[in-house]
């Protein structure tokens, strides 16, 4: 479909404004970036660039070893976005080995770290058949067989996926890759004996595989080099919806694990990242994605977020974009969750007062709704000077009832009124 933003009919209003829409909408080739740097500040950008020893688009050849850079922001503040951005800048220097946890492994509550680690390896050969790269076929089928024989790939892939088994061998080793992530997403959805036993397999053979990918990655240097490659960069994105604990296991726990991978990192860590990561500090550069703070005038650019997809004047009242703007507390992805509910609560086309009012208790609600009892004395009784190394604080960071400005926690605009007891849910 050819839309022409910013769209003024009402269901391509609801399309473009979806918080689940698949697939997503690609904001760059759209023109729908917004660039938050002038209300947000751009240290964490210029940080990771030079840790990557890029001055000015160019390599100054700095002797970083291998950076691994965790990029800790709230969930929906923008950190997919603006490592794609990053990505865009780099993508002259580095070649980057793309890694989306929630699009590649689907079932994320039954993803462990093990299949992370497998799954690293299956974008790696993807990328470098895609980019008619030569490497050892062999090699990283050894490096594979420390986990699964291929044998059992096929058995589980075909079955899973009614392969046809005899026609994909021909297709060679791309015909592996897509029987190796078939084998993955079937292992990961099944939960089986077999399952466990691969991660065993994974857990157990971990340092013999990062040997040998190492090995591999050294092999290929010359060849990124030939093609005007610095290195590779991987970066690790989508675990916006992991679970809380698996989350802690993956930047927390096994962060020695990634430091051992002789390549440069970018990872998108949710926001107990900021507090609860003193395992990992030794093996990350951290860097966090500031929340813009709504000023009044903060508020104009903000929303352009919005007004970029959308017509203002066709579908909100005077004044309410900037009253859903402020309520979202600068999440980015908060926001335009508000903006699509209130259009499905307007009673016409334009959000207004009350459409207002309906979308900011009800979203509340829903937030509030996650809290138990001690959430709720923490919440009543702390006034602001928040505890970062209590357990329940950092719950209530990950799961947005807590926002963190400038350093400075603060109850999320649309859980105050639950948490005050009062019924003033609209801006004041």
């Amino acid at each position: 479909m050819n839309i022409q933003y910013p769209v003024k009919d009402l269901g391509q209003a609801l399309n473009v404004l979806n918080p689940n829409r698949e697939p997503e909408i690609n904001v760059f080739e759209n023109g729908l970036y917004v660039d938050l740097d002038s209300i947000r500040g751009d240290k964490f950008l210029n940080h990771i660039y030079r840790q990557l020893g890029i001055k000015d688009g160019q390599n100054f050849q700095v002797n970083n070893g291998f950076a691994k850079i965790l990029l800790t922001g709230h969930r929906g503040s923008g950190k997919s976005v603006e490592l794609k951005r990053m990505m865009k800048y780099l993508d002259k220097i580095y070649l980057p080995v793309y890694i989306n946890i929630e699009k590649q492994l689907v079932k994320l509550s039954a993803v462990a770290p093990e299949d992370i680690y497998q799954l690293l390896i299956i974008e790696l050969m993807e990328l470098l058949v895609n980019e008619n790269i030569s490497f050892s076929e062999k090699n990283f089928k050894e490096i594979v067989n420390n986990w699964v024989d291929e044998k059992t790939i096929t058995e589980m892939a075909s079955t899973a996926y009614n392969l046809q088994v005899g026609a994909e061998a021909e297709a060679g080793i791309s015909a592996f890759i897509f029987k190796l992530r078939a084998f993955l997403k079937s292992s990961i959805t099944s939960e089986s004996k077999e399952t466990d036993e691969v991660r065993r397999k994974v857990k157990n053979n971990i340092s013999d595989i990062i040997l040998r990918l190492n090995n591999e990655l050294a092999l290929l240097q010359p060849a990124l080099e030939e093609k005007g490659y610095t290195g590779f960069l991987f970066v690790l994105d989508g675990t916006e919806k992991l679970a809380y604990d698996l989350a802690k296991k993956i930047f927390i726990s096994d962060a020695p694990i990634f430091n051992q991978i002789n390549s440069c990192f970018i990872f998108a860590s949710p926001v107990f990242g900021l507090y609860d990561i003193q395992a990992g500090l030794n093996f990350f550069n951290q860097q966090i994605l500031p929340m813009a703070k709504l000023t009044d005038e903060n508020v104009k650019e903000f929303k352009k977020i919005v007004t970029r997809r959308v017509d203002e004047e066709t579908f909100f009242d005077e004044g309410v974009l900037d009253c859903l703007a402020k309520k979202s507390g600068g999440s980015i992805r908060l926001f335009i969750e508000l903006c699509y509910d209130g259009l499905l609560n307007s009673r016409g086309t334009k959000v207004d007062k009350a459409a207002l009012k309906d979308t900011l208790y009800d979203k509340g609600l829903f937030f509030y709704r996650k809290l138990d009892k001690p959430h709720k004395d923490i919440l009543k009784e702390t006034d602001n000077d928040f505890d970062f190394g209590n357990e329940r604080v950092k719950e209530m960071l990950f799961s947005l009832i807590l926002l963190v400005q400038n350093g400075k926690a603060i109850i999320n605009p649309l859980v105050k009124p639950f948490i005050d007891n009062t019924d003033n849910y609209l801006c004041d």
